[in-house]
């Protein structure tokens, strides 16, 4: 995702829903939590954002971050903590998305463990 906060300051100078969403349902915000961008949180949570926007199957911002964020995130924990407290909810994907997840997860996992062994 990069760091890309300039341009979300500047879209939403333009007035753009916060809560906008993508073919899938998802918000800035559920894409902003995969991703543990903390300061992207933020901003769209000062704006108004809706920390509990589920997508068309259920997920919510704190599903993805948790289900399919990237261990390798610096800022995943942080990011959680943050949403945690501003009353997030963690809620179980329905249909196609949770066996996505788990496919997406299970890479993940293997791309982090094994360069370790």
């Amino acid at each position: 995702m990069g760091n890309c906060t300039n341009l979300l300051l500047c879209l939403l100078q333009s007035k753009s829903n916060v809560d906008s969403r993508d073919q899938w349902g998802r918000t800035a915000l559920s894409w902003a939590a995969e991703y543990g961008s903390l300061a992207v949180a933020r901003i769209l949570l000062e704006q108004g954002a809706n920390v509990n926007a589920s997508d068309y199957e259920g997920g919510t911002p704190l599903t993805w971050l948790i289900h399919a964020g990237n261990p390798e995130m610096t800022n995943l924990a942080a990011t959680e903590t943050y949403l945690r407290e501003r009353g997030a909810k963690e809620v179980k994907l329905r249909g196609i998305k949770w066996v996505w997840v788990c496919v997406l997860s299970y890479s993940r996992l293997l791309r982090y463990i094994r360069p370790r062994i």
